[in-house]
C-alpha cells in the first residue's frame, strides 16, 4: 500500500519488513536478530551464522549451534543438545560434547577426561570386563603368588596354595596341615594351633607334638614322641605324667 505521508510503497502489515527481491519490492515476516535471523535473498529467515541450524521452537524460528549426530547428540524441543540416547551421559570432552554410556560409580568407575571412556576411580585398580559389565578391581600381585580368577577375583598361581588376608592384604602361602595340629598365624607361617605345643620337623614334614618338658626327657627325631635322652633309661607314665627312670633290673630281683 502507499504510505500516506510520503507516497512510497509500504507494508500493509506493520510488523513485516518491506525488502527489494530481483528488483522488485516484497514484504516478508520480520527475522528476529535476537534469534540469530537475517533475510537470505529469497527473502526467508535464514541462520546469520551459516554454521548454525535453523530450528522451530515453539512454532517460532531459531537458530542453534548444530548438535554432531558422530557424538551422539540430537536436539531437544527447547534446542539445546542432548544424547539421543537418553540413557547416556553428556559429557563435555576436549571443549566439546560428547555422549557416552555411564560409568557405574559402585563399580569404581569415572569418566575419562580426555577420552570419556570409563577407567577406574583408583588409579591403582585394574579395569575388568565381567559377564558384559565393566568394574574395577585390586591388581593380583605375582610376587604374593597371585593371578586373575574367571570370577575377578585374586586367586592363588598354585592351586595347592591357599588365599590369605594378612594386614589386609591378599597373599597365597602353602597349606598348613590341620591334621598335624597347624594353623597359618598372623603372618601366614604355619604355627601350631595348641599354643603349649612345640613344632618340630619330622621326616621333613611339619608337625606339632606335646612339649617334653619333664627332665630326661627329649622329642625322637623320627615320631615326635617324647623319649629318654638316655637311651639306657625307661620311659615310664606317673600320675598322667612322663618321666625317665634307670632301669629295674631283673637279674636283680628288681
Amino acid at each position: 500500500v502507499h504510505d500516506h505521508i510520503t507516497g512510497d510503497c509500504v507494508c500493509q502489515n506493520p510488523g513485516y519488513g518491506l525488502l527489494h527481491m530481483n528488483g522488485q519490492l516484497t514484504c516478508q515476516p520480520p527475522c528476529e536478530w535476537s534469534k540469530g535471523l537475517v533475510h537470505n535473498n529469497d527473502g526467508d529467515c535464514v541462520c546469520n551464522n551459516p554454521a548454525y541450524e535453523l530450528l522451530k521452537i515453539d512454532g517460532k524460528q531459531k537458530c542453534k549451534p548444530p548438535c554432531s549426530q558422530e557424538a551422539g547428540l540430537v536436539h531437544n524441543h527447547e534446542g539445546d543438545c542432548i544424547c539421543k540416547n537418553p540413557a547416556y551421559e553428556l559429557l563435555k570432552i576436549n571443549g566439546k560434547q560428547q555422549c557416552k554410556p555411564p560409568c557405574s560409580h559402585e563399580a569404581g568407575l569415572a569418566h575419562d577426561q580426555t577420552t570419556g571412556d570409563c577407567v577406574c576411580l583408583d588409579s591403582g585398580y585394574e579395569l575388568l570386563s565381567m559377564n558384559g559389565q565393566q568394574a574395577c578391581k585390586p591388581p593380583c600381585e605375582g610376587s604374593r603368588g597371585l593371578v586373575r580368577g574367571a570370577g575377578g577375583g585374586c586367586i592363588c598361581s598354585d592351586a595347592t596354595y591357599e588365599l590369605l588376608s594378612i594386614n589386609g592384604e591378599q597373599i597365597c602361602k602353602p597349606p598348613c596341615p590341620h591334621g598335624a595340629g597347624l594353623v597359618h598365624n598372623s603372618e601366614g607361617v604355619c604355627a601350631c594351633k595348641d599354643p603349649d605345643y612345640e613344632l618340630l620337623l619330622i621326616n621333613g614334614e611339619q608337625q606339632c607334638k606335646p612339649p617334653c618338658s619333664e627332665a630326661g626327657l627329649v622329642h625322637d627325631q623320627t615320631t615326635g614322641d617324647c623319649v629318654c635322652s638316655n637311651s639306657g633309661y625307661e620311659l615310664v607314665h606317673m600320675n598322667g605324667q612322663q618321666t625317665c627312670k634307670p632301669p629295674c633290673e631283673g637279674s636283680r630281683g628288681l
